[in-house]
């Protein structure tokens, strides 16, 4: 308001429907009726056969009416028509209690869903409701791989990413592809949001996961598809899930008094699908669990919808939740434990606080060879220890399991101590003013100290060793992760 008062400009008064507007809308009405009615009691449950017959009344309306005399341009006869397409829905629903693809008013469409359906990714997934389809790939990743955010507040990085794409081709359209549409970023926030929820922390689970929804097929409710696909993909790629996420829409149509608003009688629609959306009233997405809501969006056409026709339509979400995560359940019951030959996985290890320079090493020397060796990816916390015992844990993401526990060895080979009192041979790699940093083995590298070689004193006794060098130290103490040599 403040806004608008300081650019003055008066707020948009959309004008009334003329009355040649309103007498075209009654006699849309009167052509169409019979021809929509019998066109929704086919029950087509093709959504491009019931769009062809739906066009097809339409144009025969729009002849009707020129030979009538009766002008109207293209804009006023989409409308009316639509009107009139709402009004013959609303009163099979409400006079018959049933809905144009012939479904009782809380019946869901035949459901499906499969997992492990690409084999080389992290996680996939197929989820469908009628003629809505969602195939989800699960991307894992080690913890470098999350998202840096730009907000002035919240979190600066996150973890878990969904994407969600809605071809053209899922409503059988081939337009020009630009880029990332509202609905598309919409959409994917709120599967996202709906996931969240149930994804484990980053102590249970510290790796970084993309998820790719890509609506195959769509006739409503492809963002609850999302959802869906999304959970059984995550679980199929080993993520350790609390529980699956199911979701549903629910729709509304209902007739108000004109005069009060009052709402005179309304009907719930559980799992809608395109043409109830678009014809009604309502599309109250929700996606949840066994026991709770975990994403919800409403959108509506009225002025309002009254908060117990709400509740109502949060009942009927959950009955028909519980029978959408019972088929997820027959698909893929929990997060998978196995891995599978081939695919890349991922692990942790925990090491002391004090070891964490060993296994970076010199200008992160070892780190770097570990990963060159085997092909994984480290990844060392930046943070103080987070475990309660004071470790840290250090995750892996491998191309292969076979290179995932190579990798896993040979942090824990790190982490072996020489034993005091044992002589190793050594080779320096490093000199310093007061002495030489020298590997022995796998043990480490420790330092030998000037005053450490030998028992009588020597001029320059730096200069008697040079890197590559091979000499022969023997343990003489262990500070934590320092080791202490001595050639005497």
């Amino acid at each position: 308001r403040r806004l608008a008062a300081a650019v003055g400009r008066d707020k948009v008064v959309l004008p009334e429907p003329t009355p040649e507007q309103a007498e075209l809308k009654v006699k849309v009405l009167e052509l169409t009726r019979p021809h929509l009615l019998a066109c929704y009691k086919e029950e087509i449950q093709s959504k491009s056969g019931r769009g062809k017959a739906m066009a097809d009344i339409k144009r025969d309306a729009g002849a009707a009416l020129k030979e009538a005399g009766l002008a109207c341009t293209a804009g006023e006869l989409d409308d009316a028509y639509m009107a009139a397409s709402s009004r013959v829905m609303r009163d099979l629903i409400f006079d018959e209690g049933k809905r144009v693809d012939g479904r009782a008013l809380t019946q869901l469409r035949d459901l499906g869903a499969e997992v492990k359906v690409l084999p080389l990714v992290h996680g996939s997934s197929v989820f469908e409701r009628g003629n809505t389809q969602t195939l989800a790939t699960v991307t894992v990743g080690s913890l470098k791989d999350v998202q840096s955010l730009d907000g002035l507040t919240g979190p600066a990085t996150k973890r878990m990413m969904l994407h969600y794409a809605f071809p053209a081709f899922s409503i059988n359209e081939v337009p020009k592809r630009g880029g990332l549409s509202r609905r598309e970023i919409g959409h994917g926030a709120l599967a996202e949001k709906s996931l969240a929820g149930m994804f484990p922390s980053e102590a249970e689970f510290p790796f970084a996961v993309r998820i790719n929804a890509e609506t195959l097929e769509s006739n409503g409710s492809s963002s609850m598809a999302a959802v869906c696909s999304g959970s059984l993909a995550l679980m199929d790629a080993g993520v350790p899930m609390k529980e699956h996420v199911g979701a549903i829409s629910v729709g509304l149509v209902m007739d108000e008094d004109a005069a009060t608003g009052t709402v005179t009688r309304h009907r719930l629609l559980a799992d809608i699908m395109g043409l109830e959306d678009v014809l009604g009233d309502m599309d109250f997405k929700i996606a949840g669990t066994r026991g709770g809501i975990t994403g919800i969006q409403l959108d509506c056409k009225p002025a309002g919808i009254p908060l117990d026709i709400l509740i109502e339509a949060l009942g009927l979400a959950s009955s028909a939740r519980q029978d959408v995560i019972t088929v997820m359940e027959a698909a893929l019951p929990a997060w998978r434990q196995e891995r599978r030959a081939g695919q890349p996985c991922h692990g942790s290890t925990r090491i002391r606080p004090d070891f964490v320079g060993r296994l970076i090493g010199q200008g992160g020397s070892t780190v770097k060879g570990i990963e060159g060796k085997t092909g994984a990816t480290v990844n060392i916390p930046k943070d103080e220890p987070n475990d309660a015992d004071g470790m840290m844990t250090v995750t892996v993401f491998a191309p292969t399991a076979a290179a995932l526990e190579e990798c896993l060895q040979m942090i824990a080979d790190l982490q072996v101590m020489p034993a005091v009192g044992t002589t190793y041979a050594g080779v320096v790699l490093e000199v310093k003013s007061f002495g030489w940093l020298v590997k022995i083995s796998d043990s480490g590298t420790g330092l030998l100290h000037i005053s450490e070689w030998d028992h009588e004193y020597h001029a320059d006794t730096v200069g008697k060793l040079a890197v590559g060098d091979a000499v022969d130290v023997k343990c003489i103490d262990l500070d934590g992760s320092k080791i202490k040599l001595s050639r005497k």
